[in-house]
C-alpha cells in the first residue's frame, strides 16, 4: 500500500520559512557527515510533489530538477515554465493536489513525497491524506514566517514514532498516522 510522507524542516517555533520564503535558516543545521535519515527516507519514495513557489525556491538554489530518479510533480494555476519538459516524469499541472493524491494512491508504487509547500502540505493534511511525517527542527527562533501547521492540533492524528537528537541541537522526530483498529468483541476476544 503506498503511503503518503513528508520530509521537511522547521524552526524551534514552527515555521518553514520567513514571510518573504528565505529558508536559509536551515544553515544551521548542517552537519558534516549527517543526511538526518534523507537517503533512506527517499529509498522509500518514487514521486515528489510540491507546489509552485517551493518548486520556483528550489529552481531558484540551482536544482530544477532535485529528485531525477522520481516521478516530479508541480501543481500551479500558472503556464509551466519555458523551458520544461512534461515527459511524464516531469509533470506540471493545475489539478487540484488532494484530487491528484487520491488518484495517485489507486496506482501501484513507492511512497508518494510531499515536499511543500505550506498549501500543500495543509491541504493533505486537512484532507486525512498524510501517513507519515519526519519533522527536523533546527534550533532557531524564526519569530514569524510561514508555519510548518495550519492548525495547533493538526498532529493530533498521528502518533510520535521516534525522536532522534543530534549533537548541533537539531531534533527530528518521525510521526504515523493512527490507524483506526477494529473493535473485538465484549470479552476482549475477536470472533473465531
Amino acid at each position: 500500500m503506498r503511503l503518503v510522507a513528508s520530509y521537511i524542516a522547521c524552526s524551534a517555533d514552527g515555521y518553514i520559512a520567513t514571510p518573504e520564503g528565505d529558508i536559509s535558516f536551515l544553515d544551521r543545521a548542517v552537519l558534516e557527515g549527517e543526511d538526518y535519515g534523507y537517503t533512506a527516507f527517499m529509498a522509500t519514495v518514487d514521486t515528489v510533489f510540491v507546489g509552485r513557489k517551493t518548486y520556483d525556491k528550489v529552481a531558484s538554489l540551482g536544482f530544477s530538477d532535485p529528485h531525477p530518479e522520481c516521478t516530479q510533480v508541480v501543481f500551479s494555476r500558472q503556464p509551466q515554465p519555458d523551458p520544461w519538459l512534461n515527459n511524464g516524469r516531469r509533470i506540471w499541472t493545475a489539478t487540484h493536489p488532494v484530487a491528484w493524491v487520491r488518484a495517485e494512491l489507486l496506482h501501484p508504487g513507492k511512497d508518494l513525497y510531499c515536499d511543500g509547500g505550506a498549501e500543500i502540505l495543509h491541504q493533505i493534511l486537512q484532507a486525512g491524506l498524510a501517513d507519515r511525517w519526519i519533522i527536523t527542527t533546527v534550533p532557531v527562533l524564526l519569530g514569524n514566517g510561514i508555519p510548518l501547521l495550519d492548525h495547533p492540533n493538526r498532529l493530533s492524528d498521528f502518533t510520535l514514532k521516534n525522536t532522534t537528537h543530534y549533537p548541533n541541537g537539531v531534533v527530528q522526530r518521525t510521526y504515523a498516522k493512527k490507524f483506526e483498529v477494529e473493535p473485538t468483541g465484549a470479552d476482549g476476544g475477536g470472533d473465531v
